[in-house]
């Protein structure tokens, strides 16, 4: 001790004091003594003292506000820094550590995201299965189990229709065949429909050309399948009534034909001959009634006319005669010889009906039918 204060004196220092720290002194040289060392800072070496005197002492690091200096390392080299040394890499072992915890976390996550999802979804319907009868009512098809149980064949090709044959002509169920031996002229008229309209088209387009007074023009009514119009159908057309209790009396076939008179021009008359097996009393007793309804509303006989005709008020039918034969006739229009006459007459075994619309012309046809 005494040596060392007399270097310190032969030096030129003062001696040491001695110093009292306070409290709070000593609180902050503790905390910094806590703190971490800063990096030493290398110190070159003091230049020898010529003469062989003591070296001076530098103050103290920690009179300095330092950290003591770090004592030199064996073999007289400094420690290394913190920052100089090199990092260590991290291990394979270490790296598949963390993938793998990386992907459990992942898949965990997901089931619980899925789970909660799952649980807060709301619930749906259920869809029925294809063969459910929700979904393929069978009492719609038409089908029972057994014909769902198994599969139904393919269907065979449709084979080609054959050509449709042509509709053969009706066969009439009978041949006309005119009474009027030699007419003037002849003509055919086909007519869409049995109609009494039809009828009176067909004469009105008949009646022209205009022939001469006194000649005839000979019509064969046929319908559009070319079968000859019977008597039933014209009388049918033409008095309704009549024909309840005249059907079945008289031939199918029949002659209707029109005769252009020097008065009032042309005029339109049938002849039918009675139906084989079938006399005037079986005439009289049946046909009665339909004779009945003609004479109690002699008005329907207008239709039977060519030209447009109206009954006078009060006429009736009245009897008369056509060269000796006895016939029914109730006068339209006398002026222009207007007279709606029928009757009957026999020539040869057979009994014909006459029905005309002037005089003048049931002479005719009663001359023709007797030559």
């Amino acid at each position: 001790m005494t040596s060392d204060k007399e270097s310190i004196q032969q030096s030129g220092g003062e001696a040491p004091k001695p110093e009292v720290v306070s409290a709070p002194q000593l609180s902050s040289v503790r905390s910094e003594k806590e703190e971490p060392a800063a990096q030493p800072v290398p110190v070159p070496p003091a230049p020898p003292v010529s003469g062989g005197g003591p070296v001076p002492l530098e103050p103290a690091p920690a009179d300095l506000g330092g950290a003591p200096p770090a004592p030199p390392s064996p073999g007289g080299q400094e420690p290394e820094s913190e920052e100089l040394k090199p990092k260590k890499s991290l291990s394979l072992k270490t790296i598949l550590i963390i993938l793998g915890i990386v992907v459990v976390a992942a898949v965990v996550g997901y089931g619980v995201y899925y789970l909660v999802s799952t649980l807060n979804a709301p619930p749906q319907a259920a869809i029925p299965s294809p063969t459910t009868d929700q979904q393929f009512p069978l009492g719609d098809l038409g089908l029972g189990d057994d014909e769902l149980d198994e599969p139904s064949e393919p269907d065979e090709p449709d084979e080609p229709d054959e050509p449709d044959e042509p509709d053969e002509p009706a066969v009439p169920s009978f041949i006309h065949q005119s009474l009027i031996t030699a007419p003037d002229e002849a003509v055919t008229v086909t007519l869409d429909s049995a109609s009494l309209e039809a009828f009176e088209a067909g004469i009105a387009s008949s009646s022209v050309p205009a022939l001469l007074a006194g000649q005839v023009r000979d019509i064969a009514f046929q319908l559009s399948d070319e079968t000859p119009v019977s008597f039933d159908q014209l009388l049918t057309a033409y008095f309704p009534a009549v024909a309840v209790s005249w059907t079945g009396l008289f031939a199918e076939d029949m002659t209707s034909w029109l005769y252009y008179d020097s008065t009032g021009g042309v005029k339109f008359g049938v002849v039918a001959a009675f139906a084989e097996g079938v006399g005037v009393e079986e005439v009289a007793e049946t046909g009665t009634y339909g004779i009945l309804v003609l004479e109690g509303d002699p008005s329907i006989a207008a239709n039977f006319f060519a030209d447009v005709v109206t009954l006078p008020d009060g006429a009736v039918f009245d009897d008369g005669t056509v060269e000796e034969i006895p016939v029914r006739f109730v006068g339209f229009d006398f002026d222009n010889a207007n007279v709606f006459e029928y009757g009957f007459v026999e020539i040869g075994d057979t009994i014909y009906l006459l029905m005309g619309t002037s005089y003048r012309q049931m002479v005719d046809i009663i001359g023709r039918l007797s030559s």
